[in-house]
């Protein structure tokens, strides 16, 4: 849910709103210096002190600097649609002036307001009180335009000022029109970079496995195992484990038994180390609560901190048991958020070997998870570039394998594998690329960009 955000001003600016409107300007130029941050309604330059004003949006200043070269403008230009010349004559008649780049926004309902000047700024009657729910641009295209890039399908821009427009007057509506903003790329960067605030749970992975004396004031060292057992269980789940819950730890239970995509059997110890029978635990309750066969077909895992000793090592490879730390487990969790379904639990298994097991894990990540991203993120790359090269609005199959051919990358790829990954990526639930089918012959499916696929490189 967006916070509400306070406004008290009105700003003059020399552009004309509409462009900001529009989306064809993301910043304008003003007299005064504007605080970053700051929520502002815009108004046209006028000379008279007093000016009857309807509202639609609303503004957050993002930078604020100053324009004092009248030869140096040529990136302001870009940035406020405005006129070169007027804008040179402009910062030669007034000395400096501020460029102020805005984050537009649209108020959920037009206000009107008879505003009184004071200089640059006019004083609201009472503070107005709005959310960022309905950004003017979508997060991808005001990225490309602060760049000073054009935007790549500006069909795509307008659908989305559409569907804005739209969800003002049809609140009832909500759903579908959030679902098409998504889609269109309104939330971009969280989908593709950052963990969502309801995920928060996974960062306290490592500090519910690490527990300390200070952290376990008030707890038992039974309620602080029980703790980091409850949040091993939801870790496991989320990635895509069913968790058989008769087996549900305490005295003489079973910490986790998972029945699919795999047989799998968990103890998870709490604390600074592992205790060195822990092996021997695992074996006697899995044998008690299983059946014979079930127990031994079984992936056995224990979930722990610290440096493994040396007893707790031998009994781990000879009942091939493998040891993972609360934080490989909370980094595969992590990067299931950021990216969901890139963990392959059936892949995962080949890297669960006796024994310590975080550097297979790390491999796992690398060779299974992120190599699978990059060069998802690298086919997406090439489909832009031809659509840019061909200045058209989609591109033929053929002319994106003919692209890829001429990158390493790709070399280990036919056509045909290239052609399943293009259409993994314009699946309605990737919803990276759009396409189209012209024909029966898979190279002439015609595919056009929506969003892009940035891999972070720090998971």
């Amino acid at each position: 849910m967006n916070s509400l955000l306070a406004i008290n001003a009105a700003l003059r600016v020399s552009n004309n709103p509409d462009f900001l409107l529009s989306g064809q300007a993301i910043a304008a130029v003003s007299y005064t210096f504007v605080r970053p941050g700051q929520c502002l309604l815009i108004c046209p330059q006028h000379d008279t002190q007093k000016q009857e004003v309807t509202f639609d949006t609303w503004f957050k200043c993002q930078t604020c600097h100053a324009l004092d070269n009248p030869d140096d403008i040529d990136d302001a230009v870009v940035l406020t649609a405005l006129d070169k010349e007027d804008l040179r004559n402009l910062v030669l008649s007034r000395g400096h002036v501020f460029l102020i780049k805005l984050r537009g926004f649209w108020l959920s309902q037009s206000i009107h307001y008879s505003l009184s000047f004071n200089g640059q700024f006019a004083a609201l009657p009472c503070p107005l009180h709005v959310d960022t729910s309905l950004p003017l641009l979508s997060d991808y295209t005001f990225q490309q335009k602060e760049k000073l890039q054009s935007p790549q399908y500006p069909e795509l821009d307008q659908l989305y000022l559409e569907v804005t427009k739209l969800y003002r007057s049809h609140t009832c509506a909500s759903g579908l029109i959030k679902e098409i903003q998504l889609f269109l790329g309104a939330s971009l960067p969280q989908r593709v970079n950052s963990i969502n605030a309801d995920f928060d749970w996974i960062k306290t992975i490592v500090s519910l496995g690490e527990r300390s004396k200070e952290l376990d004031i008030g707890k038992s060292n039974y309620q602080a195992g029980t703790d980091f057992e409850n949040i091993t269980r939801q870790g496991l789940e989320f990635l895509g484990f069913i968790i058989h819950s008769q087996h549900h730890g305490g005295a003489g239970g079973l910490d986790l038994y998972c029945s699919h995509p795999y047989p799998l059997v968990g103890e998870c110890k709490a604390g600074k180390k592992i205790p060195s029978d822990t092996t021997e635990q695992l074996i006697k309750l899995g044998g008690m609560h299983l059946e014979t066969d079930q127990f031994l077909n079984a992936a056995k895992l224990i979930i722990g901190p610290g440096e493994p000793t040396s007893d707790l090592q031998k009994a781990a490879q000879k009942w091939k048991v493998s040891i993972m730390s609360p934080n490989a487990l909370q980094r595969l969790v992590e990067i299931q958020a950021k990216y969901p379904n890139s963990i392959d639990l059936v892949e995962l298994r080949e890297y669960l070997k006796p024994g310590v097991t975080d550097q297979n894990i790390k491999e796992f990540i690398e060779q299974k998870v992120l190599s699978k991203l990059r060069l998802r993120s690298q086919l997406l790359g090439v489909v832009s570039r031809c659509l840019r090269e061909k200045d058209a609005f989609d591109v033929e199959a053929q002319d994106i394998f003919n692209a890829c051919h001429s990158l390493d990358v790709f070399q280990s790829l036919d056509d045909k594998e290239i052609h399943y990954l293009l259409i993994e990526l314009s699946s309605p639930f990737s919803g990276y690329l759009g396409r189209t089918k012209t024909s029966d012959f898979y190279w002439n499916d015609r595919f056009y960009f929506l969003r892009d696929l940035v891999v972070d490189e720090n998971l």
